[in-house]
């Protein structure tokens, strides 16, 4: 079993996180800023990236009558969410993420579910919404929402 301190271990490239194939048992990463600046803090003992586990994505439409369906994204639907998240993680100075993978926590969903209730208690103290203001927050406070392994 690894140590606190082993997790702590810095990332300084996303190309540290890829794998054969996706933790079984192990829970999507949310595809927003928030989920791949909690990832990149976690680092590759705790989350993993693998293109064998791409799956295809829907985006949900809704009309100003209330109507609503999915559909499949389009690639001009992907590059705006990633654009989205790049931009995001760049404020932290974090470089941009490879594209077209999936990404999962390599822990099950109720440690998942718990993580980010305290990932979201330590965010609801910021008084801005700056990427880098979160990025020192969770860094900081990794004691708090971490997950132990």
């Amino acid at each position: 079993m690894l140590g606190h301190r082993e997790l702590c271990v810095p990332v300084t490239d996303w190309a540290d996180f890829l794998r054969p194939a996706l933790p079984t048992g192990g829970v999507e990463v949310p595809e927003n800023g928030h989920g791949f600046l909690v990832a990149w803090l976690l680092g590759p003992k705790r989350v993993h990236a693998s293109a064998s586990g791409a799956v295809r994505r829907f985006v949900e439409v809704t009309t100003s009558d209330g109507e609503w369906w999915t559909e499949p994204r389009t690639p001009y639907d992907q590059a705006v969410i990633d654009d989205s998240i790049d931009g995001y993680l760049a404020e932290a100075g974090i470089p941009p993420r490879p594209k077209r993978l999936a990404w999962a926590f390599t822990f099950s969903i109720d440690v998942e579910t718990e993580m980010w209730e305290r990932v979201n208690s330590v965010l609801t103290t910021a008084n801005d919404v700056m990427a880098d203001t979160h990025l020192r927050l969770l860094n900081r406070s990794r004691d708090l929402w971490e997950p132990r392994p």
